[in-house]
């Protein structure tokens, strides 16, 4: 699916329990956690900050019974409202790896939300910045002590946009590496403190910067 709109204003765990009540409208025969409250077994996978858009949204859930996708998919067209969109249904076993270890890089587009362009020499300020060999992002860590984190190998590419005059950017994402994880949020606090940015998740890659 894709995450726009109306789903922007919505935290990680309110579009999770969104997708969850439509999944339940559904009739699958859904497989549930165990414990004192079972919840169907599903995984939203990489978080984005309010606000962001996506256009590659990855949902995982199981069920019990036996479905094509074809049924899955138009049980789910009968549900979802139309600001859900969603674009294909695809079957995978157990041992395929989970979308944050498979994710290893993500691509984002940055629009300014002022209306407007990235020029040439705002790109050579931002290559000026990554340029030096520490770029610090000071976070909370989970004693909510204030750390400042080298994220400098966590960016892989900046470009510039020329079709549209957005900003381009491939951060580090998911598990399984020495890289530190960016948001794209972050990465442009970092380089403009005092600007809002609209921006949109485009898709995610693999380690060998493929798309999944």
């Amino acid at each position: 699916t894709d995450k726009k709109g109306v789903l922007t204003y919505l935290s990680h765990l309110d579009w999770q329990n969104t997708f969850i009540k439509y999944l339940r409208k559904t009739g699958l025969k859904l497989a549930y956690s165990q414990g004192f409250n079972p919840m169907p077994k599903i995984s939203m996978r990489i978080a984005l900050p309010i606000f962001a858009q996506s256009k590659c949204e990855y949902i995982d859930f199981e069920t019990i019974e036996e479905y094509s996708t074809d049924e899955i998919k138009e049980k789910f067209e009968k549900v979802l409202p139309d600001y859900i969109k969603l674009f294909s249904v695809k079957k995978i076993d157990k041992v395929t790896l989970s979308l944050t270890v498979e994710a290893q890089w993500t691509k984002y587009l940055i629009k300014k939300s002022s209306g407007g362009l990235f020029k040439i020499e705002e790109m050579e300020y931002i290559k000026n910045v990554l340029s030096s060999q520490e770029l610090y992002l000071e976070k909370k860590n989970k004693k909510g002590v204030d750390v400042k984190i080298n994220v400098s190998n966590s960016v892989a590419n900046v470009d510039l946009c020329r079709e549209n005059g957005m900003l381009c950017l491939t951060l580090k994402s998911g598990q399984g590496s020495e890289i530190k994880s960016l948001r794209a949020d972050d990465f442009m606090s970092l380089i403009y403190p005092n600007e809002q940015f609209d921006i949109t998740r485009e898709e995610y890659q693999d380690i060998n910067f493929q798309k999944i």
